[in-house]
């Protein structure tokens, strides 16, 4: 690949140019904004490196002049989409920053910088690293067209694909290659077995818990989408959906999923080491309590903030492939020919052209605004959501400095909010019964951990019951005590081993 280095300073250009050869990329150089336009013309340019302090044409017009319509038409006959221009500047201000962005700019390094990071910006415009390359997915629908649809933009990215028609056909299949697949892609209504079925199978039955999940859903509803990051689900689409989109949710969330699993092997390690030294364990016991109930509600957190991350992306996408500059460019050349619009518009080639030209960008340009007014709404309600699970655990991860008295239906209340997904992902009735005298004197955090745990048990106790239903119960016994009673309807233990359970 060829790139451009622009700057009046020799020394500059050969710091550049020795940055940029360690990258095995071809480098040319100019010392003046009109020399680079001659260059372009000439060979045949991968990205420009320029300088924006040049005497007689500066970076930003130079800039410009690359953006322009004559250029971008020759571009694009060779290459797929904008010539990269990054700018080496002094100028750190913010004027500065939008003024380069306006003129064109793809990207900025500040002069001064250090070895590898012009390098490590050339390299992540010319060569980005493409995650899903080599993966195979799990493609669940019900629409032929739609299997067809995605698998084959998958196939683009260099993806082996799997297909199944429902839920229950995609279960059975990953189950067999479990080790094969990297990622589920599923729909949300399916004969059979639904989505969020399937979902819940392929974190509680196979124990896939880090498998990327996403959804496909017809179904915009807030309840019913935060219903699927209850369920596991890692992001959704909304159908109908663009090519462009879900490869980027994609990437994203396999690049961060990849991310966590590097934190979570360097947390395990450290936690193995605070085993080991029995005084470290004995001193952090309430720490590890706390951090056993936080697990719970950071789960939903961390699926929401994934989906969330996503959208960020999604948005970054938006705005960098905008054609908000073209526009500037079709006014820029208005004002240019301001004194003699009536000709310019009936016989100049280009005048000509605009007014259809303006039609076209206008459309573009309100489709870009939608997608972006829907995506900030999206944002909204991840935001919304993570903020109510935060809520319940700041008001468990204070210090805990001794027993004190709590209302028995608001730490309860606080227990179900946690397990709240494996509740609604089993399904369970819960039935609470207490006295109006509920009060009770106990260390929060210890007491509410034991909550979490029974309530835990129940549920999962229930997993083969047809209508799972936990009832919750409390009695006072005398003025002293109050009995807690959990009681579920699961399948529990035969009698046999229930005869033998405190045996020797």
């Amino acid at each position: 690949m060829k790139i451009l280095i622009v700057d009046d300073d020799r020394t500059s250009r050969a710091f550049f140019r020795r940055e940029l050869e360690l990258g095995g990329y071809d480098i040319i150089e100019s010392s003046d904004g009109f020399e680079a336009i001659h260059a372009v013309h000439e060979e045949d340019v991968d990205l420009v490196v320029l300088d924006i302090e040049m005497p007689d044409m500066d970076g930003y017009q130079v800039c410009s002049w690359l953006r322009s319509e004559q250029f971008s038409q020759r571009f694009n006959q060779k290459k797929t989409g904008l010539l990269p221009i990054i700018f080496v500047t002094s100028d750190e201000s913010l004027e500065s920053r939008l003024k380069g962005f306006r003129a064109g700019a793809t990207d900025f390094i500040n002069k001064g910088f250090k070895q590898g990071e012009l390098l490590n910006i050339v390299d992540r415009l010319l060569k980005p690293r493409n995650v899903l390359e080599g993966l195979t997915a799990l493609v669940v629908d019900d629409s032929r067209l739609v299997r067809q649809m995605v698998a084959g933009m998958l196939q683009e990215q260099g993806m082996q694909v799997f297909e199944a028609v429902n839920g229950q056909e995609g279960y059975d299949l990953l189950r067999e290659r479990v080790h094969q697949i990297d990622m589920v892609i599923t729909d949300l209504e399916m004969p059979v077995m639904k989505g969020d079925e399937l979902c819940h199978k392929i974190r509680k039955e196979l124990g896939l818990k880090e498998l990327p999940v996403i959804f496909l859903t017809a179904i915009p509803d807030r309840n019913v989408l935060i219903d699927l990051f209850k369920a596991g689900a890692n992001d959704y689409l909304v159908k109908p959906f663009v090519k462009e989109e879900l490869i980027a949710r994609l990437k994203v969330t396999k690049e961060m999923l990849q991310s966590l699993e590097e934190e979570v092997f360097e947390r395990k390690r450290v936690q193995k080491d605070l085993v080991e030294t029995k005084q470290i364990a004995t001193a952090h016991l309430k720490a590890v309590g706390r951090v056993e109930f936080a697990t719970a509600a950071l789960h939903n957190v961390g699926n929401v903030l994934n989906s969330l991350t996503v959208s960020c992306a999604q948005m970054d996408k938006f705005l960098t492939d905008s054609r908000l500059n073209q526009l500037l460019l079709a006014v820029k050349l208005i004002i240019k020919n301001r004194d003699r619009l009536d000709d310019f518009f009936k016989n100049d080639p280009k005048g000509v052209q605009l007014p259809e030209y303006f039609g076209l960008i206008s459309d573009v340009l309100a489709s870009e605004r939608q997608q972006m007014v829907e995506e900030i709404k999206e944002m909204g309600k991840k935001l919304r959501l993570t903020r109510e699970i935060i809520d319940i655990q700041q008001r468990n991860a204070k210090d805990d400095k001794g027993a004190g008295d709590y209302d028995l239906g608001e730490l309860l209340e606080e227990a179900l909010k946690v397990n709240a997904r494996l509740i609604e992902a089993y399904r369970v009735n819960c039935q609470i019964e207490l006295e109006e005298r509920s009060g009770v004197h106990v260390r929060q955090v210890e007491f509410t951990h034991v909550l979490i745990n029974l309530i835990k048990n129940a549920v999962e106790a229930m997993d083969k019951t047809a209508d799972p239903t936990l009832t919750i119960h409390a009695d006072l016994l005398d003025d002293r005590f109050l009995r807690l009673t959990l009681a579920d309807n699961g399948q529990g233990i035969a009698a046999p081993d229930l005869e033998r359970l405190f045996q020797g």
